[in-house]
């Protein structure tokens, strides 16, 4: 018991720290473009091969307001040792979020089967192609899985005998769009998904495929090959490397990564595409061809310990394009960096990494060099509290094409902490501050934003589920002229499940001055409600959003949507389920004078098994998009389905 009161009191000191740091810092600097606010998932543990419920809230730090349908998350998956598995799809935020604003993105995944017992996923926060911010580590438990088949009892194995097991999709889809001003188009999408778990010979592997024919176009849109041998593994397809912060992470690839690991080393060689090529125009810059090479040498110095070493290099391909465009040049990145971990204690963890970077804008002219460090300090689950705090300073000139997240003329300071009772909830603080300009130019406005936020979460069994926020976001220039402004944004979700149904609410309401140009203040009012719930065979989910964003030069804008599912996945039992869904969107302005649309879709599908391994699924979906400002948008779509499916 005194060690339990000790850690306590370590926690609240800790805690205390942390916000006497938050609040003692005068100087306003910038933050991110993109941040995590919360992550809430139920249940825990989960069944694999069922749905896990994510709810994400999501905060616009940056200058660029976020529209709807281009900001997304997405999950990673990762196994007990952190190594990518697979991602999910994108799940697209449906309201705008104004500079300062958060906004909560819900949705539900069904777990990987091939995972058993503890994995790891993260949520990826992005807007149009570009990532803004990852989260951290989160596990969770998976109380089953579907383990590959293998040798029997007693069986001996000779060769290289290859067993697998998994499923795989087969589908063909049609589509006919018709507008309103006479004219139509139509589409034929087959699309082949697989994924496979096995062993070759007694060495585990997984394969996952889904490719595309669009318009006599085949693509791979995902493929990943794993093998996971004693010492060494491969990664072959669309793969998700990490070496550095600074040098190689956050970056999609294409290609090959080996991994070879003994007691003391553990070796990395990559060689892979980054971009795809895109022809250009007359008027238009095209994408060159890019390909990366990186490697990395980790050498474990004793427990806990380690130094490592990693290069990477991104370099276009100048004849991969026919028209590059009006100014489109060939670049070189070359990037070198050092890396030092020590976790001296279960609770402690400590991160030092520096890259130097070299730069080409063109392969043929000079290039420019920078440099970046960034230093991490974690002290990890000390009885329910954890805390982070991190520095980065990356230099003008410093260029990592590997590293999106990493942008270049930045000093940053970051500080989260957080702390739960179990049964009872957490309470969580976070505070991003950093500046620009660091060469001080006289000609250039330095831009100086701060953002603390906290969540209080009441989490009793058997009780309702109620998160309470609050962000303070302002944002200061020098010259203050150029740029002054704050945002506060509070924020209340709620949730409730008695048996078999839950009840969820949310708000919030965000509120943006600029002391500068006081025409451009906005007011935005966000709320939800969401039900779900199942009764004899069926299930039913039923959920509305309303936003309302008020500009003080202009009208009222609202966005209401609504959806709603039900499905009876046991209407002959083991033999035939059915689902619906549907959608409604409606935006306009008080006036209906410059914005006044809505969509509507629904989708059915029936789902028969031919055998137990052997499914077809039919489906069929009506939408309608009408604009009474502009008719020349409006349309009417019909699409048609049919997948085929079968699991071995």
């Amino acid at each position: 018991m005194a060690g339990i009161n000790r850690g306590r009191v370590v926690a609240t000191f800790l805690l205390g720290v942390s916000i006497i740091l938050i609040f003692s810092i005068r100087e306003l600097l910038a933050a991110p473009a993109g941040n995590i606010q919360l992550v809430i998932t139920t249940p825990e543990p989960v069944v694999a091969k069922e749905q896990l419920s994510y709810q994400v809230v999501v905060l616009n730090n940056g200058n660029v307001a976020w529209k709807r349908n281009e900001y997304f998350v997405e999950v990673e998956f990762y196994n007990e040792k952190k190594e990518y598995r697979k991602k999910s799809e994108r799940f697209f935020g449906v309201n705008p979020v104004q500079p300062g604003e958060s906004a909560l993105i819900e949705f539900a995944l069904q777990m990987p089967e091939n995972l058993v017992g503890v994995m790891y996923y993260r949520v990826v926060l992005g807007y149009q192609e570009e990532r803004l911010a990852i989260s951290d580590w989160r596990p969770v438990r998976v109380l089953a899985n579907i383990a590959p088949p293998g040798p029997a009892a007693g069986e001996q194995v000779s060769g290289w005998p290859i067993t697998l097991a998994g499923n795989g999709v087969l589908s063909l889809r049609y589509t006919e769009r018709n507008y309103a001003q006479g004219f139509s188009s139509y589409s034929v999408n087959h699309s082949l998904n697989i994924n496979t778990v096995g062993k070759i010979g007694q060495t585990p592997v997984s394969f996952n495929l889904y490719g595309l024919v669009n318009n006599q176009e085949v693509l791979i849109d995902n493929f990943l090959f794993n093998y996971y041998g004693t010492n060494l593994s491969l990664l072959l397809g669309d793969i998700l490397p990490s070496y550095n912060s600074l040098v190689l992470a956050g970056t999609g690839l294409r290609g090959l990564l080996l991994n070879y690991e003994k007691k003391w080393l553990s070796f990395s060689a990559l060689a892979s595409e980054s971009a795809r090529k895109v022809e250009g125009s007359s008027v238009s810059n095209g994408v060159y061809e890019r390909y990366l090479l990186g490697s990395e040498a980790r050498f474990f110095l004793k427990e806990n310990c380690s130094f490592a070493a990693s290069f990477v290099q991104s370099s276009d391909d100048p004849g991969s394009l026919k028209n590059p465009g009006p100014a489109l040049t060939p670049v070189q990145n070359k990037v070198g960096a050092g890396q030092f971990s020590w976790e001296p204690g279960r609770f402690l963890a400590t991160r030092l990494e520096y890259a130097r970077t070299d730069y080409q804008s063109d392969i043929s002219s000079a290039s420019v060099s920078g440099q970046g460090l960034r230093a991490t300090l974690s002290l990890l689950n000390i009885n329910n509290f954890n805390f982070s705090s991190s520095y980065s300073r990356t230099e003008p000139d410093f260029v990592s094409l590997g590293a999106p997240l990493a942008s270049r003329d930045k000093e940053t300071y970051e500080v989260s902490s957080s702390y739960s009772l179990p049964d009872y909830g957490s309470v969580s603080v976070y505070f991003n501050t950093y500046h620009d300009n660091l060469n001080k130019n006289p000609g250039q406005t330095t831009a100086n934003q701060q953002i603390i936020s906290s969540y209080l979460t009441f989490q009793r069994p058997r009780y309702p589920v109620v998160s309470v926020g609050y962000s303070l976001n302002t944002a200061v220039g020098q010259p203050r002229s150029a740029l002054d402004n704050v945002t506060r944004s509070p924020s209340v979700l709620g949730s409730y499940t008695f048996k078999n149904t839950t009840l969820s609410l949310n708000w919030q309401q965000s509120e943006f001055h600029d002391y500068i140009n006081p025409s451009a203040d906005l007011t935005t009012l966000t709320r939800g409600i969401g039900l779900q719930t199942s009764f004899w065979l069926l299930s039913l989910a039923v959920n509305g959003s309303f936003s309302e964003r008020n500009y003080v030069s202009s009208a009222k804008f609202y966005t209401n949507s609504y959806s709603a599912s039900i499905s009876c996945p046991q209407l002959w039992r083991d033999k035939l389920s059915l689902a619906f869904w549907s959608a409604y969107i409606r935006n306009y302005d008080e006036t209906s004078t410059t914005t006044d649309n809505n969509y509507l879709t629904m989708t059915g599908e029936i789902n028969y098994n031919l055998r137990t391994n052997l499914s077809l699924i039919a489906g069929y979906t009506a939408s309608n998009y009408q604009d009474r400002i502009d008719n020349t948008n409006t349309y009417r779509e019909n699409s048609g389905n049919i997948r085929l499916a079968m699991s071995f």
